[in-house]
């Protein structure tokens, strides 16, 4: 493949980042839809960290979840393995719209459509190195909860989603050209080199995530979302949303590196992260790192897979 560099604006490469994200694609109704409603209501708290008051659009969005065993019963075992206390006493006889008032919109938005991601890729992903990313994927899932979940302007909803979503880009690369991909996590020790995916592939890991993130019906700002994925160069500009979701992704990086807090201490005051949160962020990592991940009920298989599994045979 070709070495020279890619225009990032052209028409080439964002075609060629469509092509990779249509590797997920179709997203279903059940899943879009539903994601769309629960983040536009997510996204109505009027002070990050406040409580958002459930809109009869969600309730009724959760609807389209109910029909599918393969994406609610991973997100009630999330919600029991986060909150126990509360799934083993809550009194709703409805289990989905128990669901969302003990996860939030937010958080069942981002479960919802990383499950979605995950549960395609475990299906049209065959190669072997899929294994090792799809845990990398849950652990990442998991360090952007702790981030999100400990420091308000974050919220456990974004952290998640953020931590969780580049690695669905990087299958792609994967199911294309496995050879190449496994070269590329070798020589970069598993980091990201978006100068790299774009010699190789003729886009980058932000881009089709940046497609992705608008087709599950986060946000439709391709652009932009792409810039902060990948890096900002200095004196850019992001508006204050955006220059919450890159600290987030760079606190989560620094937390794969052992630094908490990052070096950086701008991070930490864009997210108005005091003292306190980094002591039990660290907390947390430490006993993630030690304890091992608590989201394997992103790796569970639903009735669903186990029939589809069984149908094929």
């Amino acid at each position: 493949m070709s070495t020279e560099p890619v225009d990032l604006n052209s028409e080439e490469s964002w075609s060629m980042a469509r092509r990779h994200a249509a590797f997920l694609s179709p997203i279903p109704p059940s899943v879009s839809v539903a994601v769309q409603a629960l983040w536009k209501n997510h996204n109505e708290a009027l002070v990050p960290g406040d409580e958002v008051k459930i809109s009869p659009e969600s309730y009724m969005a959760i609807r389209r979840v109910d029909k599918s065993a393969k994406l609610k019963t991973p997100i009630y075992f999330a919600a029991m393995s986060l909150f126990p206390d509360r799934v083993r006493t809550m009194t709703e006889d409805d289990t989905s719209k128990a669901l969302l008032e003990i996860l939030g919109p937010g958080l069942f938005a981002s479960f919802l459509g990383l499950i979605y991601c995950h549960r395609r890729l475990n299906r049209i992903c065959t190669a072997p190195e899929w294994e090792s990313l799809s845990k990398e994927m849950v652990l990442n899932m998991e360090l952007g909860y702790i981030v999100g979940s400990t420091i308000p302007t974050v919220g456990s909803g974004l952290g998640s989603l953020l931590g969780g979503i580049r690695y669905t880009a990087l299958a792609t690369f994967l199911i294309r050209s496995p050879d190449i991909y496994t070269r590329y996590r070798n020589r970069f020790k598993k980091k990201f080199d978006a100068a790299h995916e774009r010699s190789q592939w003729g886009c980058d890991h932000a881009q089709i995530c940046a497609y992705l993130i608008k087709d599950l019906g986060f946000t439709k700002d391709i652009i932009e979302v792409s810039r902060v994925l990948r890096s900002v160069a200095p004196g850019e500009n992001l508006n204050r949303e955006m220059s919450i979701w890159r600290a987030a992704l760079q606190w989560i990086d620094s937390l794969k590196d052992g630094k908490c807090p990052p070096e950086d201490p701008a991070l930490s005051k864009t997210l108005e992260a005091t003292p306190q949160h980094v002591a039990e962020i660290k907390e947390k990592t430490e006993k993630l790192f030690k304890s091992g991940s608590t989201f394997t009920w992103m790796l569970r298989a639903s009735g669903d897979d186990k029939e589809e599994e069984e149908s094929k045979a």
